[in-house]
C-alpha cells in the first residue's frame, strides 16, 4: 500500500497526473496517453492545443465572471459603496447633533443648578439679625458642600 502511495505522489508530481498512473498498470490508457502526447508534438498538433488551451482559458474567464458583467458588476458595487458611506456620514452627523443638544443641555441644567445653589449660600451668608449667633461664613458654607 505503501508504495501504491508513492506512485500515486510521484505521479502527480513529476508525471502530470492520475491518467499518468493509470497508464502504468492499464495499457490502453497507455497507448491513448502516447497518441495523444505524439499529437501533441506535432505541429498541427501544437495549434490545435493552443487553441484548445485559449478555448479553455476564455471559457475559465468568461465562466468565473472575468469577461463579461465584471465591470458592470463592480461599478454597482462601487456606487453602493458611496451609498453607503454616505449614509453612514448623515447617521454620524446626526448622531453628533444629538450628543451636542444633550450635552447641552446638561450644561445648561448644571449651570441652572450652580445658580442656584450660589443663590443659596449668598442667602446664608447674610447676619441673621433675629439670631446673631447662628451665622455661616461663605468658607462655612463650602467645607459643609464640600463634604458631599
Amino acid at each position: 500500500m505503501f508504495a501504491s502511495l508513492l506512485w500515486w505522489i510521484a505521479g502527480l508530481a513529476g508525471a502530470g497526473g492520475a491518467a499518468w498512473i493509470a497508464a502504468l498498470f492499464v495499457p490502453s490508457v497507455a497507448i491513448t496517453l502516447k497518441t495523444a502526447v505524439d499529437f501533441v508534438r506535432s505541429p498541427v498538433g501544437t495549434v490545435a492545443a493552443a487553441i484548445v488551451g485559449g478555448l479553455v482559458l476564455y471559457g475559465a474567464g468568461y465562466v468565473s465572471g472575468d469577461m463579461e458583467g465584471t465591470d458592470k458588476t463592480r461599478a454597482a458595487w462601487r456606487a453602493a459603496n458611496v451609498e453607503a458611506d454616505l449614509a453612514a456620514k448623515r447617521r454620524d452627523a446626526l448622531i453628533k447633533a444629538k450628543v451636542a443638544a444633550d450635552a447641552d443641555a446638561a450644561s445648561a441644567r448644571l449651570e441652572s443648578d450652580d445658580k442656584i445653589t450660589d443663590q443659596g449660600v449668598s442667602e446664608n451668608e447674610k447676619p441673621n439679625p433675629g439670631r446673631p449667633e447662628c451665622r455661616a461664613t461663605g468658607d462655612d458654607i463650602r467645607r459643609l458642600l464640600s463634604i458631599r
